[in-house]
């Protein structure tokens, strides 16, 4: 039974009345046995877990490149207006977020605006997002590791996609892999606790090698500030480093997946605080480690460094200890957003499980840490497959969650339009001011973003169908095959109790 308010029952979802099960079926998962969440995020969280995942490590390996191709200042112009774009997108995210305060983000509120098919589509997109992200900063932090101690790579286990895979790598990944699966086994809070240090770390490493760069540099190496492109125009290569930043700023949507766990919910503006500042931190992060490699050394050691950061570091000082301390910087990037993707990836197959619309195992909650057992197993295995591919697969997994981030986004700005025509009087603790031009602008930016994101791949490659495209549709068959198995449990729902299973803390 559920609780019981003023002598009457109120059902609380403890309990949620269905139709017989068939003996034997999917509808026996103990659907009346389900439990919460444990509640114990907090409002400042909410920023280090996003602003920990935005960072990861691609900027080491990549920066030289926005100086090459637009200057200092060109390069910082282009990230002032993606942050500005994206911005713009997280107001979508903090209106849906607050008037859906639920485990799940994206997966909560395209059902309640399109319905569980839409709802599983771009909850899936997300599962792959952040699953593969998992694998891509494994194999990112037994690079960084490989640099920072040369010579213990270990013997080369199998070559794949053209890639030795090393025996360091490979037991590198998997132990983070089981080390990040047991801490967020043992709940939210414990993944949050790891986030604020890692996240505490990485700023003042960050600190430190972007304000040695700025000073012991010199403003000459940086010359000229913004650089033209071949047709003489100074826009070109701001264009050039514009387009890239969508990838770069990716991470902030994670910030929605924590509301189910956070512990005061009557602090409506933390959703919104967290993500524009996130955002806003990044942008400033990101400007500074660009004028920071651009003063320390002259563009011709940036464009021939492997790693351009740390290559600057060691050409201003002509020591390697500031470029370790850089190497440092983004192995400390690369545990925050592995963590959070981590921490985000077992929630959407939680939602997506309770919405009815995956088998019901990964709607388990561990009755003593009260976190998401079965799917976050799961998320570890697939994960460790992952590592098991090797550096091969790390430019494939960018471009493939590039689209899967992309619709995410728009289908989020489409839901804002959509409820705001069906819901208009419902309870918004936060509202899209503008609205609906600036929702409209904002699904319009995300289009943008989601056809640059599958075009491009096709430009890139000789293969009939680019790698990304076929992962994306070998991840489509199993989650059919997922969609499937689960029809016997949505058969035995209506929509309200689907909806009352997924909006649940």
């Amino acid at each position: 039974m559920g609780r019981r308010e003023g002598g009457r029952p109120v059902n609380d979802g403890a309990n949620i009345p269905v139709r017989a099960p068939v003996k034997g079926s999917l509808t026996q998962e103990r659907i009346g046995e389900r439990k919460e969440l444990a509640k114990e995020i907090r409002p400042h969280q909410l920023f280090t877990l996003g602003f920990g995942t935005i960072h990861g490590v691609g900027w080491i390996i990549v920066a030289g490149s926005w100086v090459v191709m637009a200057g200092a200042l060109g390069a910082a112009i282009a990230f002032g207006i993606g942050a500005l774009l994206f911005i713009l997108i997280s107001l979508c995210y903090a209106e849906m977020g607050t008037m859906y305060p639920h485990s799940g983000g994206e997966v909560v509120y395209v059902h309640e605006a399109f319905g569980s098919a839409a709802g599983f589509l771009v909850g899936w997109l997300l599962a792959l997002f952040y699953i593969a992200i998992t694998s891509f900063e494994a194999l990112a932090a037994a690079w960084i590791i490989e640099v920072l101690v040369p010579g213990h790579a270990g013997p080369v286990l199998y070559d794949l996609v053209g890639q030795d895979v090393h025996l360091a790598a490979v037991l590198l990944g998997l132990t983070g892999m089981l080390a990040l699966g047991y801490a967020n086994y043992r709940g939210g809070g414990t993944a949050a606790r790891f986030q604020d240090t890692m996240t505490l770390i990485f700023t003042l490493c960050s600190l430190f090698f972007i304000v040695a760069g700025i000073t012991g540099g010199s403003s000459t190496n940086a010359q000229p500030l913004i650089r033209a492109d071949e047709s003489g125009s100074m826009w070109g290569g701001i264009i050039a480093v514009l387009v890239t930043t969508p990838a770069w700023y990716s991470g902030f949507n994670i910030i929605p997946q924590a509301m189910g766990e956070l512990v005061d919910l009557t602090k409506s503006n933390a959703l919104f605080v967290g993500l524009v500042s996130a955002l806003v931190l990044s942008c400033l992060f990101y400007c500074g480690v660009i004028f920071s490699i651009a003063f320390a050394a002259p563009l011709e050691v940036l464009k021939s460094a492997d790693l351009p950061v740390a290559g600057a570091m060691f050409a201003a000082f002509k020591s390697p200890w500031p470029a370790r301390i850089v190497l440092t910087a983004g192995l400390f990037g690369i545990a925050t957003a592995w963590n959070a993707m981590f921490f985000c990836a077992p929630r959407v197959l939680l939602a997506l499980s309770r919405a009815g619309t995956i088998p019901p195992a990964f709607s388990r909650i561990h009755k003593r840490h009260g976190s998401p057992s079965f799917a976050i197993v799961f998320v570890g295995i697939v994960g460790m497959i992952g590592v098991l591919a090797g550096r091969g697969v790390m430019m494939p997994i960018i471009n493939t969650v590039g689209i899967c981030l992309a619709a995410s986004y728009l289908f989020v700005c489409l839901a804002v339009l959509r409820l705001r025509r069906r819901l208009p009087h419902a309870h918004r603790p936060y509202r899209v001011p503008w609205h609906p031009w600036l929702t409209w602008a904002a699904a319009i930016a995300s289009l943008g973003i989601l056809v640059l994101a599958l075009v491009q791949p096709w430009r890139n490659t000789t293969l009939p169908l680019p790698i990304e495209w076929l992962v994306l549709l070998c991840w489509g068959i199993f989650g059919f095959i997922c969609w499937r198995l689960a029809r016997p449990m949505r058969a035995a729902m209506t929509e309200d109790e689907r909806r009352a299973r997924i909006q649940r803390r």
